[in-house]
């Protein structure tokens, strides 16, 4: 792992000291919101429908109807109990800890005050996320969804616990990764994201900050499984279990929030612009877009990985995004992101064929699993393929999965 780059020190604090050479901020000195909770009102980001026919607007009141779920009728208290401490805030809710009364098992639960909700398509955004989070689970690498309560103010989502904090706040402590640390983090985040394109789901809202780390590690059996389930043999296990075992500190990877994703399938389009500028991909800015999108949008992850710092900049989100949509990638040794990062020219390639500007010809997320850089880094080389470049067909979905989530929700006399 290499030392923090001066873009990355300062990634959770006050605003960055000289990040570049005019002497601007960066606008990476702190987590960064969502595009539509940044720009909301300017830009409607949070429903942007795909080209098959939800073609829903912003302007309609919520319906009469109290209820986001209405078959649901039970309480959220009679089954789990709730922790007054806050584990984090968002634009709509709180997120806290919660213990199963029957079995003792801790969860996280994600509160959406109803009072937040004023338009119909507010309620149907509530719906969709838990819809779509239910449509792709079944990978260990996707945060997973166990219930959903409602009673007269919120409605709430109760989550696997994922207490190790997010990859924002890992880079910000390590700074730039070592390839194969760095190898064995995308490799999850990449397969998980395979997944949800095999089940029609596409997140738009890729990030650091949306990858959550588990408290424990990830175990050698889920990792092959998840991410080459082509490549089990106990051979390949043997190689795997060193690595993971010797650092203790190294968590599994937890795709999550889905408040931005959208039903769509290989070949379809939606419009309008949804995600965190730096991550969003040239044609989400311009035009109509597809599953691609993701893809730009791991290429950002593994280049602040590998880096430490995005590969675009602006002065702020407008500048951030002109730059995104006129600006070249630059992964040379003359670029001060890179300087002084010893990155193979196979890591550099796989990132920029993420990167290529013509989403065409970017490869799938479940091609990327079968890169040689991928393959040698996150296996150690035991399961290296007959590969060369960037594949850019399209093929290979991970295997599907099903999952049950229970709907509730109770009345103000306690039921309904």
């Amino acid at each position: 792992m290499g030392s923090v780059s001066a873009d990355y020190h300062q990634l959770a604090s006050a605003p960055c000291q000289d990040h570049r050479r005019n002497q601007t901020c960066c606008c990476h000195s702190r987590k960064r919101k969502s595009y539509s909770d940044e720009l909301d009102g300017e830009l409607d980001t949070s429903s942007s429908p795909p080209k098959r026919g939800r073609d829903a607007t912003r302007s309609s009141p919520a319906t009469s109807s109290p209820y986001v779920f209405p078959e649901a009728s039970q309480r959220l208290g009679d089954y789990f109990e709730m922790d007054s401490r806050i584990l984090g805030t968002g634009k709509f809710g709180t997120v806290r800890r919660c213990t199963c009364r029957s079995t003792g098992v801790q969860y996280a639960c994600k509160s959406i005050s109803k009072a937040t909700l004023i338009e119909a398509d507010d309620i149907e955004d509530v719906r969709r996320e838990v819809r779509l989070l239910r449509q792709a689970m079944g990978h260990p690498g996707i945060m997973r969804l166990h219930a959903v309560f409602e009673d007269d103010r919120d409605v709430h989502l109760v989550t696997e616990l994922c207490d190790g904090g997010d990859l924002f706040d890992e880079i910000a402590r390590r700074g730039r990764f070592s390839e194969r640390d760095a190898a064995q983090v995308f490799m999850q985040v990449a397969s998980a994201v395979a997944f949800c394109h095999s089940r029609g789901v596409m997140h738009r809202d890729i990030k650091p900050e949306n990858i959550l780390l588990s408290s424990s590690p990830l175990l050698a059996s889920e990792t092959t499984s998840a991410v080459n389930p082509a490549s089990n043999s106990a051979e390949n296990l043997e190689e795997s279990q060193p690595f993971l075992a010797r650092h203790r500190s190294y968590h599994s990877m937890k795709l999550a929030d889905f408040g931005l994703a959208v039903p769509l399938d290989r070949g379809e389009t939606t419009t309008g612009p949804a995600g965190s500028p730096y991550y969003m991909a040239p044609e989400v800015i311009t035009g109509d877009y597809g599953l691609p999108a993701d893809v730009w949008s791991l290429g950002v992850v593994l280049h602040i990985l590998l880096s430490g710092s995005p590969p675009f900049w602006g002065p702020d989100d407008q500048g951030i995004l002109d730059s995104v949509v006129k600006g070249r990638v630059d992964l040379g040794g003359e670029c001060a992101a890179w300087a002084g990062a010893r990155v193979s020219a196979e890591a550099r390639g796989l990132i920029r064929c993420m990167l290529e500007r013509d989403p065409r010809r970017r490869p799938s997320a479940s091609k990327l699993l079968s890169h040689p850089w991928l393959l040698l880094h996150a296996f150690g080389g035991r399961i290296m393929r007959k590969a060369k470049g960037c594949v850019h067909a399209e093929g290979g979905n991970p295997a599907a999965g099903t999952s049950n989530v229970i709907v509730s929700n109770v009345g103000a006399a306690g039921g309904r």
